[in-house]
């Protein structure tokens, strides 16, 4: 009865006692396999939406140049309007509308320095000088402000292949 009594109270902890807690364990150990699993999913999906975050930042970069390209394109174009349009305002013999339409021309010119820097660095050195003289000099001698805007607009001619194909 003792040795009977003794098995029933070994049979009774082990159900009552620890059954359970083996029954927790392995619902814990199921549970840590299913959370290693998703990490590993995780992992697999970090490391595909760092590589697209990777060609992102590529294209970014790509249309970045492109934008940067098209503001020197832009800054371009209006010198030359700039300058075209004070090239005839001088043909027309009319100075303060040659001076006026040059008068946003020198901070164009001075946003696209860097850009003509690139490209031809003496141009960058010579294109500010040649506007500020023909600015500072279209009142007192019109025909030669009219020649350096000539020149003024060869030059600017001559840049364009080289800023469109940059």
């Amino acid at each position: 009865i003792i040795a009977i009594s003794f098995l029933a109270g070994f049979l009774l902890k082990h159900f009552v006692r620890y059954q359970p807690l083996a029954n927790a364990l392995d619902e814990t150990q199921a549970d840590l396999d299913q959370a290693y699993g998703e990490i590993d999913d995780l992992t697999r999906e970090n490391k595909r939406l760092a590589s697209e975050i990777n060609s992102a930042d590529e294209e970014i970069a790509t249309l970045q140049e492109d934008l940067d390209a098209a503001r020197a394109n832009i800054k371009y174009f209006q010198i030359l309007v700039d300058v075209n349009n004070a090239r005839i305002h001088l043909f027309l013999e009319d100075i303060e509308a040659a001076q006026a339409a040059l008068e946003d021309t020198q901070a164009r010119l001075q946003d696209l320095l860097p850009v003509i820097e690139e490209i031809n660095p003496e141009l960058a050195i010579s294109l500010p000088r040649r506007l500020d003289l023909i600015v500072s000099g279209l009142e007192r001698d019109p025909e030669t402000g009219r020649i350096d805007l000539e020149l003024f607009t060869k030059d600017l001619l001559e840049l364009e292949p080289l800023l469109i194909n940059k």
